[in-house]
């Protein structure tokens, strides 16, 4: 159904899936400048090269990127001593400043009720949800993809999600009111759009041929379970890790997921709360 409607799918989910589809590792050659008379053959780096470089990119910018970003904001609204709590009632009424704590609270308030919905996006996308159906001895036969990218990959969007969210916290609550209220709702908004990078370098190439690599695979799955039905020896999976690292790896990125989701509903409690009692959007 994601290829179908071409939404759902990751750059880490596609390099999971071209790391175990063979024609993706094959390379190319290519005569770019033969309309102009020149039949110089270029090597074409593989689908699966392109995968990985596709998702290392995506990589640096969610987890170093983002994380450069909002530490070297926390530094610089800390050296200029932003950072503090406005709850006096005269902090309230001076320059109407309850407008932009309420315009503040509710911003938070919208960040707020994002998180669940962004988790279940990504537990429910491609094929992280059918792998959260299967059962871990099912692993080993789910050789469509390789599943420890798949769990990586997924860790890496929990991660993201955990700091966007609590970036654009610390953003709305250190930003203007007045004529700079405007930037407390395009900052906030661009550390979001982090945690849809890796969905949008998705191309309609890639959902094509995961849909016939899907189709294959389904095919073959039914014929090999015959196979065995008859006595014959199971296939040796394509997975890089073992069923017992799998395993480890999985719990591992369960407990991970825990603590992040608990971790940002928490946060998604209190930091609405604490934004509207210390907002400050009118001093100097």
């Amino acid at each position: 159904q994601a290829c179908e409607d071409e939404d759902g799918l990751d750059v880490y989910q596609v390099l999971a899936f071209r790391k175990n589809d063979m024609n993706s590792h094959r390379l190319k050659l290519i005569q770019p400048m033969k309309k102009w008379g020149c039949a110089c053959d270029v090597l074409q780096f593989s689908e699966y090269n392109r995968a990985w470089f596709v998702a290392v990119v995506v990589f640096l910018l969610q987890v170093i990127g983002i994380t450069v970003i909002l530490f070297s904001v926390t530094i610089a609204n800390w050296q200029e001593d932003e950072i503090g709590c406005a709850w006096g009632f005269n902090d309230w009424i001076y320059k109407n400043n309850w407008m932009f704590k309420i315009l503040a609270f509710l911003w938070a308030l919208v960040i707020t009720l994002n998180i669940g919905s962004a988790v279940t996006q990504m537990q429910l996308s491609g094929f992280n949800q059918v792998i959260e159906r299967i059962g871990v001895d099912k692993y080993s036969s789910f050789d469509i993809v390789d599943i420890s990218l798949i769990e990586l990959g997924y860790m890496i969007n929990l991660y993201t999600l955990l700091v966007a969210v609590f970036g654009s916290y610390f953003i709305v609550f250190t930003s203007k009111g007045g004529a700079d209220a405007i930037d407390m709702v395009l900052n906030a908004v661009a550390l979001f759009f982090m945690i849809e990078l890796d969905d949008m370098l998705v191309t309609h190439e890639d959902y094509e041929e995961v849909a016939l690599g899907a189709q294959e695979f389904l095919k073959d799955y039914v014929d090999r379970n015959s196979v065995m039905d008859d006595g014959n020896s199971p296939r040796v999976s394509k997975q890089a890790c073992s069923e017992g690292k799998l395993t480890t790896l999985t719990k591992c990125v369960d407990h991970f997921g825990f603590f992040i989701r608990l971790t940002a509903f928490v946060g998604g409690l209190v930091a609405p709360i604490w934004i509207v009692i210390c907002y400050d959007g009118v001093h100097d």
